[in-house]
């Protein structure tokens, strides 16, 4: 198991609250991947030059690592939270579960990054043919 652990320490102020994402096991040894061919003797996973904390914009380095993953289009950082809520919502996690995921105070902003597809509608629906 792994899990993603942040703060809102320095001058970063995300939307959602401090705590800890629970990874799969597919992110977590992607990352570990990452870090080892990376950064291999640091303890960030995107480090500096000196294997500290990274100096330049984040954004910039995952439009770098997107480019060479052949992911067209990657220019926002802030998409990987819509992607991450969408995807989680296609596969029909609760949408209290992902507000939590997201570390948001209110149900309301998470359904600003979790979609609804008419397909979602039709499965639910779908579902009283069992109960009648």
């Amino acid at each position: 198991k792994g899990v993603l652990s942040y703060s809102t320490k320095k001058e970063w102020s995300p939307k959602g609250n401090e705590g800890e994402i629970p990874l799969s096991p597919n992110l977590l040894k992607l990352l570990k991947k990452c870090k080892s061919e990376r950064e291999p003797f640091s303890n960030f996973i995107f480090a500096g030059t000196d294997g500290g904390m990274l100096r330049i914009q984040l954004r910039l380095k995952l439009i770098d690592i997107a480019e060479a993953c052949n992911i067209p289009n990657f220019t926002k950082l802030h998409s990987l939270r819509h992607t991450f809520a969408t995807q989680l919502r296609k596969q029909g996690v609760p949408i209290e579960t992902l507000k939590e995921l997201l570390r948001h105070s209110d149900i309301r902003e998470t359904m600003i990054y979790a979609h609804y597809e008419k397909e979602e509608g039709q499965k639910a629906v779908l579902k009283l043919d069992d109960i009648f």
